[in-house]
């Protein structure tokens, strides 16, 4: 028998670069009427077992592209980044049938320094030493 319902929660939010916070919160609408009626239907509480966003201005409109897979140029951009945390937890923390989010991707202390994401600047998907860092932190601390 089963706990959870486990999602990979790589939903498209918007089709244009750098959405506002309200344009993302809107494109979760749908995304989370379906996962919660998954959810009544089965009588389960739902898992993120996957979510993250790239830091580039294209980060809710393919959440699951990879930086290095052939696409047009995306310029960096740690605001939307912030922005599709900040609506996802906005959308789903409170909400009594989720059960939680695993951030893809985390690095263990012991693979990073601070130093190797500010002396290389990317696109990547990992929130940390990023500002959108903060927001998990907000976040993860109210749960």
């Amino acid at each position: 028998m089963l706990d959870w319902i486990g999602i990979q929660a790589y939903f498209p939010l918007s089709n244009k670069t750098n959405p506002d916070l309200s344009e993302l919160k809107e494109g979760w609408v749908a995304h989370r009427d379906a996962i919660q009626s998954v959810s009544r239907k089965y009588g389960k509480p739902v898992v993120f077992k996957e979510i993250g966003y790239r830091s580039d201005e294209n980060a809710a409109v393919e959440p699951w592209v990879w930086p290095s897979i052939p696409q047009p140029a995306a310029k960096k951009d740690l605001e939307t980044q912030v922005c599709c945390y900040e609506s996802f937890f906005q959308t789903f923390w409170h909400e009594p049938w989720f059960a939680g989010a695993y951030i893809w991707k985390w690095f263990p202390a012991s693979d990073v320094s601070p130093g190797y994401f500010s002396e290389n600047p990317s696109r990547n998907f990992t929130p940390q030493f990023k500002p959108a860092q903060e927001v998990l932190l907000k976040w993860y601390g109210k749960k």
